[in-house]
């Protein structure tokens, strides 16, 4: 890109930089910068209806709290927090603040910039708002509005700058999505303890729990162990012991009953487990918690 057709602009409410292309002039392969500013703008200001026909652009608040509007659909946009606007997609900028307020804005396009765009899921239609680490934001637009001057090298280092914003906002998407699918996972957990703890007195397995969510065996059991740390099959055991020692210490609920409550095929494995667990059988437990009592 050759840099004597940028256009530089310095004020008291801040420095522009932008490449006035042409109609018809052809895009640049590598990533480059269209608009790139830092400004402020007063309480209660309101801009007319832009549209940034050939670049996407990224707006980061710097300070006050502002109202960008699409169409009919608004987002609010306060510090600390990047709105990517596609391109083509017309905007405008409202301080809905009573004090003076300041925005980062980069505009830029090329270098196979949608694959990027995707990879970072940024709708191409719509503005999408991300929080995000808005201070390397502000340093990489600080560095692009210095390298205005620093031909075949300032166009590297814009590019790299570019870069660094979108990778930021991957790295946003990356962990919105692994919030997202944890929240998710989660609620499978939840669901299935829920589930386990309503239904352990009945005939129910490790599968039954699986398709009582709608998920595999395998996955299921995976996703139980992350989180728990135990497996589900391990769970349900607790469960179920907790419960018949409950009903032997609490009840003269014969042993045979209490293993049917509790969710036991028959007595003698009801027995068998119980063994495992506390090293006495259910009767002789019983009488070790009513002589301890008396």
């Amino acid at each position: 890109m050759d840099s004597k057709k940028f256009i530089f602009i310095e004020t008291p409410e801040g420095r522009e930089l932008s490449y006035p292309r042409q109609k018809g002039e052809p895009f640049f392969d590598e990533l480059s910068v269209d608009y790139c500013s830092v400004k402020k703008y007063l309480a209660q200001f309101k801009s007319g209806n832009l549209q940034n026909e050939y670049f996407s652009e990224v707006l980061c608040v710097n300070k006050g709290s502002f109202v960008l509007q699409q169409s009919e659909q608004k987002v609010w946009l306060k510090e600390d927090q990047a709105l990517f606007v596609p391109q083509g997609v017309p905007f405008c900028i409202e301080n809905d603040s009573k004090s003076e307020g300041q925005i980062y804005r980069l505009g830029f396009h090329g270098g196979q910039i949608e694959k990027l765009l995707n990879a970072a899921r940024l709708d191409n239609k719509q503005p999408v708002c991300r929080n995000v680490s808005s201070k390397d934001i502000y340093k990489s637009i600080d560095t692009i509005l210095d390298s205005r001057n620093d031909g075949v090298l300032g166009a590297a280092i814009r590019a790299r700058e570019i870069l660094e914003v979108v990778i930021l906002l991957m790295e946003t998407a990356k962990k919105e999505r692994d919030i997202s699918q944890n929240r998710t996972n989660n609620i499978y957990v939840q669901s299935a303890v829920n589930f386990i703890n309503n239904h352990y007195g009945e005939n129910i397995d490790v599968q039954s729990i699986a398709d009582s969510l709608g998920i595999s065996r395998s996955y299921f059991t995976v996703l139980f162990q992350k989180i728990t740390d135990t497996t589900p099959s391990h769970y349900l055991m607790n469960v179920r012991m907790e419960a018949a020692e409950r009903l032997l210490t609490g009840t003269d609920m014969l042993v045979a009953d209490v293993a049917e409550k509790c969710g036991f095929s028959n007595a003698y494995s009801f027995s068998t487990s119980f063994r495992k667990r506390y090293g006495l059988s259910p009767a002789q437990y019983r009488r070790q918690k009513q002589e301890n009592n008396e």
